[in-house]
């Protein structure tokens, strides 16, 4: 009697459907994977921010309750300074830049000031919130912000992630403050003043939410503008040291950037360069 022995191959159509179905489980997957991947960098920002917070209230309790101002330009050595220069004694991490013999800066640059998930190396990868934090113009000098002044600690804004900036020329600066104007967060809205808690004024009026590569939108651009880059949240670090993952669309420039009285005293940008102010 003739028996036919089955080929233990696989067909054409059998293989065809295994690939289809890893194709189908690949196209499930990998974004859940990136998704757990960029949880997991989402928590080591949130970590550093901590720590940054940790610095920033430490620095806070031993000049009188007073914020670092947030840059100016010693009028000795030249060096430009920044509020990451003011708190690193109390961290200690991050990389310093060579500025001189005797001057080395450390600006927010490596270690706690860099997000796992920014995309290149660059300072001022965090940005302080400019009312907390006032430049020292010499023409137009501003005493820094004091705890006491913050009205509520809780839902204020100190340091959130900022945009990438990678310009032409290759000058990757950013700016070491977020932008705070009421006119980038709501717009010039009818009937809208400092400090209304109007629902229209939430989130973003311009959309900077990405990565500059080249040329540069010019001010604030991503550099100066919060980047919700982990899953579509930013992390936030508030008044009171408490950080936070924000989604976006949960910022509120009346509740949470803009502070009464501290806002009002903000010293113009271009009222010249910035002083001697001490640390």
């Amino acid at each position: 009697m003739y028996t036919s022995k089955r080929n233990s191959a696989f067909t054409l159509i059998e293989l065809l459907v295994v690939i289809a179905i890893i194709a189908i489980l690949a196209a499930i997957l990998f974004p859940v994977f990136a998704q757990a991947r960029e949880k997991a960098r989402q928590a080591s920002c949130l970590s550093n921010q901590k720590q940054l917070g940790t610095a920033l209230i430490m620095y806070v309790q031993d000049f009188d309750e007073s914020f670092p101002i947030s840059q100016y330009i010693d009028p000795i050595s030249g060096a430009p300074y920044d509020w990451g220069n003011a708190i690193y004694p109390y961290i200690k991490n991050g990389t310093g830049t060579a500025y001189s013999p005797t001057v080395t800066l450390y600006n927010g640059e490596g270690g706690v000031f860099s997000c796992p998930s920014f995309p290149h190396a660059q300072i001022c990868q965090y940005g302080i919130n400019l009312c907390i934090s006032h430049p020292y113009y010499a023409t137009n000098p501003s005493e820094p912000a004091t705890l006491a002044g913050i009205d509520s600690p809780s839902n204020r804004v100190a340091i959130l992630e900022k945009g990438a900036t990678s310009k032409v020329g290759g000058d990757n600066y950013s700016y070491p403050t977020f932008e705070v104007g009421q006119w980038n967060w709501a717009g010039y809205l009818a009937g809208v003043v400092d400090g209304s808690a109007q629902e229209a004024q939430m989130d973003l009026a311009y959309d900077f939410d990405r990565d500059e590569n080249a040329p540069p939108d010019g001010y604030p651009g991503p550099g100066g503008m919060p980047r919700y880059r982990h899953n579509k949240t930013c992390n936030v670090l508030f008044a009171d040291g408490h950080v936070k993952a924000v989604p976006r669309g949960r910022l509120s420039w009346a509740k949470n950037i803009y502070i009464p009285g501290l806002y009002e005293r903000i010293p113009a940008a271009a009222q010249g360069a910035f002083y001697g102010a001490p640390y």
